[in-house]
């Protein structure tokens, strides 16, 4: 992911931050959840719910990192969730950029998204949402924030991006 203007870590506090919340996860719980319950919609709950918990404590680590103990402003909100993606979304997988509307709202536009490709390959037809939505209301809980956050277009709807707006 690129961004347009984040607070800055060093190289080594995020490698250290990336090292405590790697990307890949073992997303074979879902289908095994699905079959024990006997239904698609537990298995998605469960599934996005570990996104929302797991976005917090990314959220909580990387202020911490960054000497933010409480988000000061809208402005900083929005620099925060653009690091975060810089952070936490693995450049070598996924092709998106962060784009500054204004001070307070930034436009995620993410072109290659290897869950999305994950999903597809494994026909997950009832996983119904994404998770990149929870795993930003954990981020914005973590921050005692309550943006709008608007998805404009999605690649499971056939889009060539998924495309949120996030406005502070």
């Amino acid at each position: 992911m690129s961004q347009v203007s984040s607070p800055r870590l060093s190289g080594p506090a995020i490698e250290d931050l990336r090292r405590r919340f790697p990307y890949h996860q073992d997303e074979r719980w879902v289908a095994e959840q699905a079959r024990e319950a006997g239904s698609w919609v537990d298995a998605n709950r469960g599934f996005l719910a570990w996104h929302r918990e797991r976005g917090v404590a990314e959220m909580k680590a990387l202020m911490e990192v960054a000497g933010i103990a409480r988000v000061a402003s809208a402005q900083q909100a929005a620099d925060l969730v653009a690091l975060a993606y810089e952070v936490f979304m693995p450049p070598d997988e996924y092709r998106g950029t962060i784009v500054r509307v204004d001070d307070t709202r930034i436009r995620i536009v993410v072109g290659v998204c290897p869950m999305f490709e994950k999903i597809e390959r494994a026909e997950w037809h009832g996983v119904t949402a994404c998770g990149s939505w929870h795993h930003r209301r954990g981020w914005y809980h973590a921050m005692d924030a309550d943006p709008v956050d608007s998805l404009l277009a999605e690649q499971k709807w056939g889009d060539a991006a998924c495309i949120a707006e996030v406005a502070f």
